[in-house]
């Protein structure tokens, strides 16, 4: 949404652009834990900042297969 007497929006200290009724910046997220803080500020000079913590796992898991071992054959009389 548009906001008239909104100045400025910064997310992560970037600047946000507009974009189809939507404030958009990039940033780069770490591995673990993450802060992402939105700071708006009016033409009076008011302003608020909104900060939420996301956290990033791209680590995949490690499986083990126990069982059966390698090698053997398994079947199931129906």
């Amino acid at each position: 949404m548009e906001e008239e007497n909104l100045e400025s929006v910064n997310i992560n200290g970037s600047e946000a652009t507009l974009d189809n009724g939507n404030y958009e910046a990039d940033i780069t997220l770490e591995q673990g834990e993450n802060s992402i803080s939105v700071k708006a500020v009016d033409q009076a000079g008011n302003e608020t900042v909104q900060t939420i913590t996301v956290y990033v796992d791209s680590v995949a898991p490690i499986i083990t297969i126990e069982s059966p071992e390698d090698g053997d054959t398994v079947h199931k009389n129906l």
